[in-house]
């Protein structure tokens, strides 16, 4: 993974924690590339922006910090390789799925599955599964895991794509089973390749925190993606947002109409559309206060919150 350790860009996330804070993450990024032995893989460095990446890199280390197991985390860390992999296969999916075309792809999922990109994420992953030193049942475990998501999904989705209206609570418990799922799943995978004789309600607790940190982020994402979005007419939460605000959504239109970027400047969105904005800073805030209530560790909770929190100051790193 050929980045560099530190940049001008991390100060963005640095600017979200407190000194300690990053100091220990940048600690934990150095020792977990050091002991990486693979030097080649399609990693999330190679999609997101440098922000996105090690907003990912956090949230996994804030993990394997809650659950108690970053010392095996940072010794092997090429055993992660195999949940990140799985995030940017889902990624790449979700990112099929809205395009113009998406509708047709949910009705054929066969056209995914021949996608190039989507193709070789599966032979990547199937391939880093079975390199690892696990007993049998336990890599068919990480499978049927990874699968059943993805199968599920994809019902979801082609369920959302066939309903004549939608409004923000349907929009809501599509993304809820999607992007919550897919952070349940991802800790699922790590827990098994981490994990053993954890306690199981740890790890759950685990699953439930950053489900909900993932719909509270998932807000801003469909803030930021809202022009995209409302091209390709995929669902997205601000839009629905919107529609309950009908003269902000129309100021949004024309807004969209005069801009060639594909994303929603923040500062703009709270200067023109005060009442959506705020609504949508709400919603985020009520995912990451679920998660500080199920959390039971408060104070780690708070620092993942806080991180999530401060998005919108910076909205590149969504």
């Amino acid at each position: 993974m050929e980045v560099p350790l530190v940049t001008l860009a991390d100060v963005a996330l640095a600017s979200k924690l407190d000194w300690k804070r990053s100091l220990r993450f940048i600690r934990q990024f150095h020792q977990y590339r050091q002991n990486l032995k693979r030097t080649s893989w399609s990693c999330l460095t190679s999609f997101y922006p440098r922000a996105n990446y090690m907003t990912y890199y956090y949230l996994l280390f804030w993990w394997a910090d809650y659950c108690n197991v970053h010392t095996e985390l940072l010794a092997k860390p090429d055993r992660s390789l195999i949940a990140e992999l799985f995030f940017r296969y889902i990624v790449e999916i979700d990112r099929l799925i809205d395009t113009p075309e998406g509708s047709t792809l949910l009705k054929m999922p066969s056209l995914i599955k021949a996608n190039p990109t989507v193709d070789n994420l599966l032979k990547e992953i199937f391939n880093h599964v079975e390199d690892l030193n696990l007993p049998t049942s336990a890599k068919r475990k990480l499978f049927q895991e990874m699968w059943k998501y993805r199968h599920e999904c994809l019902i979801v989705c082609r369920r959302a794509a066939n309903r004549s209206s939608v409004d923000l609570e349907a929009v809501l418990r599509v993304k809820q089973k999607t992007s919550g799922g897919l952070f349940r799943v991802w800790v699922s995978l790590l827990s098994s390749l981490y994990c053993d004789g954890l306690p199981q309600k740890l790890v759950e607790n685990s699953q439930k925190i950053l489900s909900e940190a993932s719909m509270a982020m998932q807000v801003f994402e469909d803030m930021l993606d809202f022009p995209e979005d409302y091209a390709a007419e995929t669902l997205n939460i601000f839009h629905e947002i919107l529609k309950r605000n009908p003269s902000e959504l129309v100021a949004a239109k024309a807004h969209l109409k005069q801009i060639w970027w594909q994303h929603l400047d923040f500062t703009w969105a709270q200067q023109h559309l005060p009442v959506s904005y705020q609504a949508a800073i709400d919603l985020s805030n009520h995912y990451l206060q679920n998660a500080s209530y199920a959390s039971l560790n408060p104070g780690m909770t708070a620092d993942l919150c806080k991180l999530i929190g401060n998005l919108p100051n910076h909205p590149v790193g969504v």
